[in-house]
């Protein structure tokens, strides 16, 4: 006779020491924490100098994230561990978004499209050992334009004399304007450049205003049968290096909060500006037909809401095509995204790449590195 078994037991999970579970609380505070600031970010178009920190260094805190959860899922070896990283990987997905996805016929016409802030071609470069003197600069910037081969390329802290020369070093037809078009050659400003005899040519171009009183490039390009509109853009850069913004903390831990408050005050007057100047930029794309492009130096990371507003209708290239961080300008260790192309519906990014300039070991053309992708025009 079979004797019945009495009922199993339910198997209980893994329990965790006290090191996993303190692990696993460093692990939600860390995740409440970075997702909070991260919505908020995207909320906020008028953020408060602490959020503005933080906004800077969001993208890195996610990467850095995105490296250590599964580590930690797989040390704790405990459900708990994947769930937070599935709540992670889940949270990315809704709150960040996806790319925009697109395609394009193999016989759609393609182009490739390049921005890159020249850092005034290394007039701001003397006494700086990481820096190429202004003749290398030159020379170096023209060879890494060439490489690059784009048929459109915005370029942005360069002035009208040195732009003539690059532009005939590499037979461009450029519109160039300065930032607060004065209509001096030697003051810094912007432009929008087409190769010579290449299949896209500028057919109209003009200079529009930006509050409070800077100025940006607007060029229409054909190539016979499409048009296409082009943007340069150059927003405003924070009234503070972070030089002065690192001086300005170590004061505040030593008491003096003075140097920080106005700091923090600068750099979210910049925000505010910035802000004002892509809602402006906004509202005429939004009554453009043609394929438009808007390309250059935001000052802003991608983490900003002022970044969430363009998305709603504009493709980022990087986010629609690249790969990593994106990373266009270094400071101290701090890795951040600041030049941007942004596309409308119609051109479809299929390569996103970032470059880099250089006259030798450790010394580099700009403190900016350069933007190229590769866009694909779909059918009305």
């Amino acid at each position: 006779m079979t004797v019945p078994q009495p009922p199993s037991a339910p198997r209980r999970g893994r329990r965790l020491s006290v090191w996993g579970r303190a692990l696993l609380g460093v692990g939600v505070a860390w995740s409440v924490i970075l997702w909070g600031t991260t919505l908020l970010a995207r909320l906020d178009d008028a953020p408060s100098g602490p959020l503005i920190l933080a906004i800077l260094v969001l993208p890195l805190a996610h990467g850095i994230s995105l490296a250590v959860l599964p580590l930690l899922a797989l040390v704790l070896r405990h459900r708990l561990g994947s769930l937070l990283l599935a709540a992670h990987l889940f949270l990315g997905l809704g709150l960040r978004g996806c790319p925009r996805l697109g395609s394009a016929s193999d016989t759609a016409p393609r182009l490739d499209v390049a921005t890159w802030n020249l850092g005034r071609l290394g007039a701001y470069s003397k006494g700086d050992p990481t820096r190429c003197s202004v003749s290398d600069t030159t020379a170096s910037a023209i060879a890494t334009l060439r490489a690059q081969d784009a048929d459109v390329s915005v370029l942005l802290e360069i002035n009208q004399t040195r732009l003539s020369g690059l532009a005939e070093a590499l037979a461009l037809d450029c519109e160039h304007i300065d930032y607060h078009g004065q209509g001096v050659e030697r003051f810094g400003g912007l432009a929008v450049c087409a190769a010579r005899g290449g299949r896209w040519s500028i057919t109209r171009s003009r200079s529009l205003p930006l509050p409070p009183g800077w100025r940006y490039v607007f060029a229409e390009l054909s190539d016979g049968e499409h048009l296409l509109n082009v943007l340069a853009l150059h927003l405003s850069p924070y009234g503070v290096t972070m030089l002065e913004l690192e001086d300005a903390v170590r004061d505040a831990l030593r008491g003096d909060r003075r140097a920080l408050r106005d700091a923090l005050g600068s750099m979210e007057h910049s925000v505010a500006e910035q802000s004002e100047q892509m809602n402006a930029v906004i509202e005429l794309v939004a009554g453009f037909r043609d394929p438009t492009i808007i390309a250059g130096d935001f000052n802003a990371t991608p983490a900003s809401a002022m970044h969430a507003a363009l998305r709603t209708d504009l493709s980022d290239v990087w986010r629609a095509a690249g790969w990593g961080l994106g990373t266009t300008r270094t400071v101290g260790l701090l890795p951040l995204r600041i030049d941007y192309i942004y596309t409308t519906q119609r051109l479809h990014p299929e390569r996103a790449e970032t470059f880099d300039c250089t006259c030798g070991p450790a010394r580099t053309c700009s403190d900016h590195s350069g933007l190229i992708s590769t866009l694909a025009i779909a059918h009305p």
